[in-house]
């Protein structure tokens, strides 16, 4: 629980500015990602396991694999 404190708690030292140059696909990604450290915080597993599985799927978009991992 640690770990995740440290993650999310750094989520306010992103710039805006950058956030703002990103393509939709990085900042869907970066959306996903903080609302599984959310829901993680909260203990909600079923949606943090929700989350955590679209983040994994939109870096696949986002770094150009044909497919979400585990699919072929």
């Amino acid at each position: 629980m640690i770990l995740v404190r440290a993650c999310s708690s750094s989520r306010d030292g992103i710039g805006r500015a950058t956030m703002a140059s990103d393509s939709p696909e990085v900042q869907t990604k970066i959306a996903f990602g903080r609302a599984f450290l959310v829901e993680v915080e909260r203990g909600d597993r079923d949606l943090a396991t929700l989350f955590a599985k679209a983040f994994l799927a939109q870096g696949g978009l986002v770094n150009g694999a044909a497919s979400p991992i585990g699919e072929k």
